[in-house]
């Protein structure tokens, strides 16, 4: 049995890369008793790469065993994953353009409210939206789609904590800001993207 599929490309500095394939193959059907079957049954899985574009392009097969508790549908991944070569998570330009990527995504790709990829975007949204307008609700600020709530844990512990001293909002240092925010969102990332989040050169 084969299969053909089409893998995104990332535009790098050097010419174009293709994102990372998570395959997962599933078995329908079993052997009968009267095989001696051995505890593990070698397959052999090959991958064929456009012979145009096999002198440049090298796959490198990883494959593990599928736990059965992973047998639950991944989230969705967001297409502009890995983020760019050049996303420096220190800068607001970089956080705002990722900021309405999510959005958008959000209310055209996902657009019911109701599925995990939903909640899941609606926190990286907020995570991204923070790191791009670190004085929020203070300062100035963009309005965002109606569509996307106030809700979620991240977003509600930077605005509903119990005591205001406590309130992430009260630093005031930006970097400071955005270095934990980064590193929440590169472990939210991870829950649909596991691999590395920013391309490589």
């Amino acid at each position: 049995m084969s299969a053909m599929v089409y893998i995104d490309a990332i535009q790098k500095d050097d010419g174009v890369g293709l994102k990372p394939l998570a395959l997962s193959v599933l078995f329908h059907g079993s052997v009968p008793h009267v095989f001696q079957t051995a505890t593990r049954i070698p397959l052999e899985i090959t991958i064929n790469v456009p012979s145009e574009f096999a002198g440049y392009v090298v796959p490198i097969l990883d494959a593990a065993p599928l736990m059965i508790s992973s047998l639950q549908p991944r989230l969705r991944m967001p297409s502009f994953f890995p983020l760019p070569s050049d996303f420096d998570p220190f800068t607001a330009r970089c956080w705002v353009t990722l900021l309405y990527k999510l959005e958008s995504w959000l209310v055209h790709v996902v657009v019911d409210t109701r599925t995990p990829e939903w909640t899941w975007g609606r926190d990286a949204f907020w995570m991204a939206y923070l790191a791009a307008y670190p004085d929020f609700p203070h300062g100035s600020w963009p309005l965002w789609n109606s569509r996307i709530s106030l809700e979620g844990a991240f977003i509600e512990s930077w605005t509903l904590t119990e005591d205001p001293e406590d309130s992430p909002a009260l630093i005031t240092d930006h970097d400071t800001i955005r270095a934990g925010i980064w590193t929440e969102f590169q472990r939210l990332a991870a829950e649909c993207f596991p691999y590395s989040l920013v391309a490589e050169l």
